[in-house]
C-alpha cells in the first residue's frame, strides 16, 4: 500500500474529512488531497503529528506502506 491510499483509508476509519486534518495540522483542504492521490507527500513531521492524533505508533502508522 502506498503512503496516499494509507492516509486516506486511517482517515476514513476515524470518520474524518479531508478538511478535518487541514485543521489539525494547520494547512489547506487540497494539500491533504494532493497526499492522498500521491501527486505530492507529507514531510515527515506531518505524518508523526497524524501517527500521534489516530493514537498509533510509528511502526503501526507505517504498516503496510510501501513505495511501488
Amino acid at each position: 500500500m502506498k503512503i496516499g491510499e494509507k492516509l486516506r483509508k486511517i482517515r476514513n476509519e476515524h470518520n474524518l474529512f479531508q478538511s478535518d486534518i487541514a485543521k489539525l495540522l494547520n494547512i489547506q483542504a487540497t494539500a491533504v488531497g494532493k497526499w492522498e492521490r500521491e501527486e505530492n507527500l507529507p514531510n515527515i513531521y506531518y505524518l508523526l503529528d497524524l501517527a500521534k492524533f489516530y493514537n498509533m505508533s510509528y511502526d503501526e502508522f507505517f504498516e503496510d506502506v510501501s513505495q511501488k
